[in-house]
């Protein structure tokens, strides 16, 4: 679309429609399997931490096993309760779920021998930003005063799953080393 001189932005860009808030039972669904991914991401690199024979991917490893236990604690925390909501619980994703799947195939890596740069690579190319994703999107559709708690529990595990990213890769990168 061209923008001439003078024209508003308004007009020279498609509206964004707004999306529609979650309502109370699909926020506790969320939060029930984000409690559920963070739970198997700490089982998971908590395993790789005990195995890792280098030392900077235990500290790595281990540091992000207990962050990724409290995102759990977090969520668990955050699910809202009520008589409409009580029977939806912590459920994994749905069979099928990207997500799901890439949490299940680090999981189902061998604790031993410790996973090496091609896990961390998994881990951070696919499971980590595939979780971060769903954050985001959780964060555009969730209304400041519904749902203040859940947003800021967002936006701290969004921002402790970039830091992994980033530190991840670098570790990725030194453990294949030649």
């Amino acid at each position: 679309m061209r923008v001439t001189p003078g024209t508003a932005p308004s007009t020279a860009w498609p509206a964004l429609t707004p999306m529609e808030p979650l309502t109370l039972v699909q926020t506790a669904e969320a939060c029930g399997r984000y409690r559920w991914v963070e739970q198997r991401l700490f089982e998971v690199t908590g395993a790789w931490a005990r195995s890792a024979e280098d030392g900077g991917a235990q500290l790595y490893l281990h540091r992000w096993s207990r962050i990724h236990g409290w995102h759990a604690e977090l969520w668990a925390a955050r699910r809202p309760r009520g008589t409409v909501i009580d029977d939806v619980g912590d459920a994994p994703p749905p069979a099928g779920d990207p997500l799901r799947a890439a949490v299940d195939g680090l999981a189902e890596r061998p604790a031993r021998p410790a996973p090496a740069g091609a896990a961390l690579a998994e881990l951070t190319g696919a499971v980590l930003p595939g979780l971060a994703a769903s954050y985001r999107e959780h964060l555009r559709r969730a209304g400041p005063v519904a749902d203040g708690p859940v947003m800021r529990v967002l936006a701290l595990a969004l921002a402790d799953i970039e830091e992994e990213m980033a530190a991840g890769r670098t570790l990725a990168g030194w453990l294949d080393r030649p």
